[in-house]
């Protein structure tokens, strides 16, 4: 079974180039952080990351910054991040633990599609079980003597008849464990769909933004294809979790400004009925607000 450092570092293998990772637990009414990365971490009471941490586990949610050097909420405060993603982990025995990831300097650096492989990480840092106890010594085998039969036993009764096996009952209850196996396949193949189309609209949510922020440095004029986004507004080109790729392709533009969508039908298994469409999930982006001009 792993240990924590290993645990750690397969956390660590998760993070791109400046990125840094706090796992951060509540002591004596205070967040302290448990590992980190790095030594700038400010988790004292009023700080921006304590309210951050505070909100995620208000609203029992993930919260994703996309960029805090365009986001009102963010720009007053002067954080040390870009962008961020926090949520938090209830472990068993309800102890509650915060992933607090940040990157300090490249905007759209992270999607709720990041979310499970950090919180199956996290949770297994629960998991871990004392050693086992060690195994009572067994009772040494019967010597030749005590085998031989007492004068009180009598050779000649007979051996007790042996059971018979209850071959439906046997049957009923395989056929009982197997459907409960088939029910949970299919709860789980939903579930993981579920959770990439989750994934998929976080992706189409990023570009969005990411185009607004482009039309407004470039006035009004939208990007033609994601590749223009990269590098300035996003860190990289998102990826599809159902397609393994990127599956946005070009932008189209529309009366509003701009288009993203999700090409390929890579969703249809969660739309039964509503025939299969070319195009799902899809999202238009709203024209941007102009620039305040500075007197």
């Amino acid at each position: 079974m792993a240990s924590h450092r290993e645990i750690f570092q397969k956390m660590q293998a998760l993070l791109k180039a400046h990125q840094q990772l706090a796992v951060v637990g509540k002591r004596n009414n205070k967040w302290e952080p448990l590992f980190k990365t790095g030594e700038k971490w400010d988790f004292s009471e009023g700080s921006l990351r304590y309210k951050v941490i505070e909100a995620a586990h208000k609203e029992k949610d993930p919260i994703v910054i996309m960029d805090s050097a365009k986001d009102d909420r963010f720009v007053s405060a002067n954080p040390e991040f870009r962008s961020a993603l926090c949520f938090p982990v209830t472990l068993p025995g309800k102890k509650q633990v915060t992933i607090f990831v940040e990157e300090p300097e490249h905007p759209m650096a992270f999607s709720l599609a990041a979310v499970p492989a950090w919180k199956e990480l996290a949770e297994q840092l629960e998991d871990l079980q004392p050693a086992p106890p060690p195994a009572k010594p067994t009772a040494p085998p019967p010597s030749a003597e005590s085998s031989k039969p007492t004068p009180a036993q009598d050779n000649d009764e007979p051996a007790p008849p042996k059971e018979q096996v209850n071959w439906p009952a046997v049957v009923v209850v395989l056929l009982v464990l197997v459907g409960i196996g088939i029910y949970g396949i299919i709860a789980f193949l939903k579930a993981r769909a579920e959770s990439q189309l989750a994934g998929c609209t976080t992706n189409i949510a990023s570009i969005v933004a990411a185009s607004n922020m482009y039309a407004r440095d470039h006035n009004g004029k939208y990007p033609k294809s994601v590749d223009e986004l990269v590098g300035t507004y996003m860190l990289e080109a998102p990826v599809c979790p159902a397609a393994g790729s990127n599956t946005y392709g070009d932008l189209k533009y529309t009366a509003t400004g701009v288009s993203v969508s999700c090409s390929g039908g890579h969703h249809r298994k969660l739309f039964h009925g509503s025939g299969d469409p070319e195009h799902w999930p899809s999202m238009e982006a709203a024209p941007p607000a102009p620039r305040k001009k500075r007197k």
